[in-house]
């Protein structure tokens, strides 16, 4: 039996006070999406100067995961895409996601990459190599000629 929740409509502007009210010193690790799927919201530069303003005040040390995995699919080609690591001083703190299978339509393959700093993709290579046994070798090696 389903309960009903009297939901309401959804509204695709950003929750401000939610994002306010959920950080503290003690996050870890913020993840965005961007853009969003299903709906493809896309952050504009004015959102993503926001978010980076409110983690500097509320947790100025935590990482944002960034799932950048449709950046490259705009509806409105005429608006700039901004991705977060490239704005202000956010790359220091910033791991980006990619896959090929969102970008070239290859769910198949499972070959994804993450772009970050040097001291945080050191770390994601000493899990990678511990962790991950099998991959396809030469989907990695057709997706680096892309």
């Amino acid at each position: 039996m389903v309960k009903d929740t009297e939901s309401k409509t959804i509204s695709w502007e950003y929750d401000w006070d939610l994002l306010e009210e959920t950080l503290s010193e003690s996050t870890k690790m913020l993840m965005l999406i961007n853009p969003q799927s299903p709906g493809g919201r896309v952050f504009t530069e004015e959102e993503i100067a926001k978010i980076s303003e409110i983690i500097d005040r509320k947790c100025p040390n935590c990482y944002v995961l960034c799932d950048d995995v449709y950046d490259f699919c705009k509806f409105e080609p005429e608006k700039e895409y901004v991705h977060f690591a490239n704005y202000g001083n956010n790359f220091e703190r910033t791991i980006t996601a990619h896959n090929a299978g969102k970008r070239f339509a290859c769910t198949g393959w499972k070959v994804g990459w993450v772009i970050a700093p040097k001291d945080i993709m050191d770390r994601i290579a000493l899990y990678h190599e511990s962790a991950i046994w099998n991959f396809n070798i030469l989907a990695q090696i057709a997706m680096s000629k892309c």
